[in-house]
């Protein structure tokens, strides 16, 4: 492992540190302090002074290029919403810091709240390093916020967060972003949800960058930073016992105009998270899926598609039980049901009745195949083709019918005590290890594992946020405990935080587009990790960002989701089958890869994206894609200059081409040398390929001629390739899910209504419903499929959304409604939320805005204008 004060590889020695203490006013004089020690800079830009101003308390660090930083630093406590500033006592305790590296140490004390802060700045290269002790000497706990103000930040240049858009231009607005709460938004701003606590500030032309990131640990502080004028405004929060200690550490780190230097510094101080053995790496790099038990020859179909990871799903009796009660079981119970309690059958018990009384029914309506032997059968199956089995979990949602009867006390409510629900009738769950439920599920997982002790560990799933108490944290590392105990691992769906990161071999970015540009961050080091979707657009963004795709097979895979029968093999389209196959022989150089993170290593042309990789043997990978461009239309371009900037350009021997379009080819491509930078010549591109870069010798043909007609090189309009409308909702009848995906009963059901769904006049499905009551987040379109209509050439700054009921007594209602939209080259897009409730036709439980057929508005701030 490497030392987190050593890491950054560009410093080389060449100054002192100079630390200028500097008291109260009353006794500045006579204590001011000069220490020097050697200290490493980046770039050749000795470091200046360290400078506690003890009035104002602010610290303030001059470069000897005469950039100064200044940070302010200020705390309030957090009480039901309200927030009350604390007033410290003047710096006291003021010394000098040497080893391990110089610095400074202070103590601060609020007499009034209890509270007592030590804190200390420490200097070693090109970072700094922050960290305060907080002490709770009062009797009760205290939840409480850290602000620092930083001014001196390059704030007229770029912003990198590692985040669902990773960078903005800050002449253009401000940002905010948070890892766990919200970040603080202003109007005009934007921003959202990190994957890392961290924020880089960058300027290319000046050549300079900070990056501002929080230490990561298990779990790690909320984190949030903003821009406010000429400075950021980083914040923490923590809880402190009484009694107890907390610390915050975090660290700004100076590097070059660009964000790699930063997120390099973060994957290598952290290795642990992002980092596996060879061995997981060749057990799990290769493509995924999802599957209930399958027939030989669908396992032999997912081996031939390269698959290394496989989910076992839709086994188990219920979200929220693992474990059957009997062999065999009624699979999936709750998604059946939630079909079925809309039956005009009489004897039907009540939709809340029960659990006991739902069991017995759907029992009676349905077959038990649920069969521990068919589920151990198939685990062995995949095992004996070289596939990873992971078992379906899930900590956070429960059966609403089960948790109401036996957990009621566990249940997440709303302020108005109605329960907080996910998927169809599910609720989330206080999993808290110390909760009832939390003990569950620890027995739970324990006892899958004694079930099928050949699986080689669970996939965990996750339907909620984590707050400040940690809870998801908390429970998925206890779960991950047990499962290394019992020599299993885990492979999560996401996870989108770092913290959570350290517990799992592989990643899922489920909604492809959407999740891949998010979770990408967390995969610069070498963990698999996938995202699923079969567009050649998917395929496109998981090669520039480093994800593997999944299986083909996986287009039929939820027709079997709540079907009687195993999963079997049904026809692939030859189209997707063959693009998976050209695109295979790209990803094939993938295990092991990481993500090349020097500055400004790439330049490319316009309408061409790249990413840069460096693979296990020592070569770089350079992926390559026309956003919006596909494998059918030939060439897009002829004699296509790639620019390449790696620390070793004059040992590189031979450069050479993998195309989508000459698939299992690999041939040679010209290539010069000058000043340390190296400049490709790739004679014609098609719509993806992989360039590498080796020091062994040339191997490989020449590059054949193109074929067919040429386009020469243009900005091509890009398109929108994922489409999502989401809202809360009632809509107590409309759920075609599991009717679609193999629901077999004999309950009598009556007809589904069937919601059409316009935008702008053009028809781009239908509302999405969970049959239920309650206030649902899972009512919208494309929420649990993607829209599939392309709305590139219909969708504008200000949309209309049209739905037509079912009739004039089809009853639902909406509001918090908004869309999102992903480009092509990966930029995504949100709408402002509409607030205001819409309702279908007067109902009892109707209010806000009523009208047929339902008319919201649509806005995009943001979205560009068409050209």
């Amino acid at each position: 492992m490497k030392n987190i004060h050593s890491i950054m590889s560009m410093i080389v020695l060449s100054s002192f540190l100079t630390i200028t203490v500097t008291a109260s006013s009353q006794n500045r004089a006579d204590s001011i302090k000069t220490v020097q020690q050697p200290v490493r800079s980046a770039k050749g830009v000795p470091v200046g002074s360290l400078k506690l101003d003890c009035e104002n308390k602010q610290l303030r660090v001059v470069y000897s290029d005469n950039i100064c930083l200044q940070v302010r630093q200020l705390w309030s406590t957090e009480s039901t919403g309200k927030v009350s500033a604390i007033t410290t006592e003047s710096p006291e305790k003021i010394r000098d810091l040497c080893l391990p590296f110089p610095g400074l140490s202070w103590l601060e004390q609020s007499n009034a709240s209890q509270l007592l802060f030590e804190s200390a700045w420490r200097h070693s290269g090109s970072q700094l390093d922050f960290s305060v002790r907080v002490s709770n000497q009062g009797k009760v706990a205290v939840t409480l916020c850290l602000e620092q103000n930083i001014t001196g930040l390059p704030l007229q240049g770029m912003c990198f967060a590692p985040s669902l858009q990773s960078n903005y231009d800050l002449k253009q607005s401000g940002v905010a972003f948070a890892y766990r709460g919200a970040a603080r938004m202003s109007k005009g701003f934007r921003g959202g949800q990190l994957s890392i606590p961290m924020v880089c500030f960058y300027d290319q032309t000046r050549d300079i960058g900070f990056t501002i990131a929080g230490h990561i640990e298990a779990p790690t502080p909320a984190f949030s930073c903003d821009t406010r004028e000429d400075k950021a405004v980083v914040r923490r929060k923590i809880l402190v016992g009484p009694g107890n200690s907390v610390t915050i550490r975090q660290f700004i780190i100076r590097h070059e105009g660009c964000w790699r230097p930063g997120l390099r510094w973060v994957r290598d101080a952290y290795p642990d998270y992002f980092m596996v053995p060879d061995a997981t790496v060749e057990a799990t790099h290769g493509c995924f899926v999802y599957s209930n038990t399958a027939d030989e020859k669908l396992c032999d179909e997912f081996a031939r598609f390269k698959v290394k990871n496989v989910e076992i799903h839709w086994t188990c009796p219920f979200f929220g039980k693992s474990v059957p009660e009997e062999d065999p079981w009624v699979k999936m119970i709750d998604d059946k049901w939630n079909t079925v309690k809309r039956t005009t059958d009489p004897a039907a018990p009540p939709e809340d009745a029960p659990y006991a009384d739902i069991k017995r029914y759907v029992s009676r309506v349905m077959k038990p195949t649920g069969r521990c032997d068919d589920v151990r059968d198939f685990i062995r199956k995949l095992k004996a083709r070289g596939m990873q089995t992971y078992m379906y979990f899930n900590p956070t949602e429960s059966w609403e019918f089960f948790a109401t009867q036996e957990f009621p006390d566990c249940i997440q409510r709303r302020p108005d005590g109605s329960p907080r629900m996910t998927w169809f009738d599910h609720v989330v769950m206080d999993c808290r290890p110390e909760s009832r439920w939390g003990q569950y599920l620890c027995d739970e997982v324990q006892r899958m594992l004694e079930l099928y002790p050949e699986a080689d560990g669970i996939f965990m799933d996750q339907s909620a946020s984590d707050p400040d108490d940690f809870r998801v944290y908390r429970i998925t590392d206890a779960v991950s405990k047990i499962a290394a105990r019992a020599g299993k691992t885990c492979y999560w769906n996401g996870p989108y935080m770092v913290d959570l990161l350290k517990n799992t071999v592989g990643l899922l970015g489920e909604l492809g587009p959407l999740q891949g540009e998010r979770i990408k961050w967390l995969t610069v080091g070498n963990k698999v990790c996938c995202g699923l979707g079969h567009t050649e657009a998917q395929y496109q963004r998981n090669l520039l960002n480093g994800l593997w795709p999944p299986a083909p097979s996986l287009t039929h895979a939820r027709g079997f989701r709540v079907s009687d029968s195993s999963a079997y093999s049904k026809p692939i389209p030859e189209e997707l089958e063959r693009m998976h196959r050209n695109y295979m022989h790209l990803y094939e150089q993938f295990p092991g890869k990481t993500w090349f993170l020097g500055p400004n290593p790439l330049d490319v042309p316009d309408g061409v994206q790249g990413n840069i990789f460096e693979s296990r043997n020592g070569e770089y990978l350079v992926p390559l894609i026309v956003p919006g461009y596909d494998i059918a239309k030939g060439v897009y371009a002829r004699n296509v200059v790639v620019s390449v900037r790696v620390p070793d350009a004059d040992r590189i021997r031979a450069a050479y081409i993998r195309s989508v379009n000459l698939p299992g080819g690999h041939y040679r491509v010209p290539f010069k040398c000058q000043g340390g930078q190296l400049q490709v010549t790739i004679p014609w591109l098609g719509s993806a390929c992989l360039l590498g870069l080796t020091h062994e010798k040339p191997k490989g043909s020449k590059m054949p001629d193109a074929k067919g007609d040429i386009i020469q090189m243009q900005k091509k309009p890009l398109r929108v390739i994922c489409t999502v409308i989401s809202s809360e909702g009632v809509a107590p009848t409309g759920n075609t899910d599991s009717i679609e995906n193999g629901l077999t009963t004999t309950a009598p059901l009556p007809p589904v209504p069937n919601r059409k769904a316009y935008l702008n006049g053009k028809q781009i499905g239908t509302l999405g419903s969970v049959n239920s009551w309650h206030w649902h987040p899972h009512v919208g379109v494309g929420i649990i499929q993607n829209i599939k209509v392309d709305i590139t050439d219909i969708l504008r700054r200000q949309n209309e959304l049209v739905i037509e009921p079912d009739g004039s007594q089809d009853f639902f209602k909406m509001r918090n409604i908004s869309m999102l939209v992903v480009f092509s080259d990966g930029r995504v897009f949100h709408s402002k939320s509409e607030r205001n409730t819409y309702s279908s036709c007067p109902h009892a439980k109707a209010e806000g805005i009523i009208k047929s057929p339902v008319r919201i508005p649509i806005e995009f701030s943001e979205l560009p204008e068409q050209e």
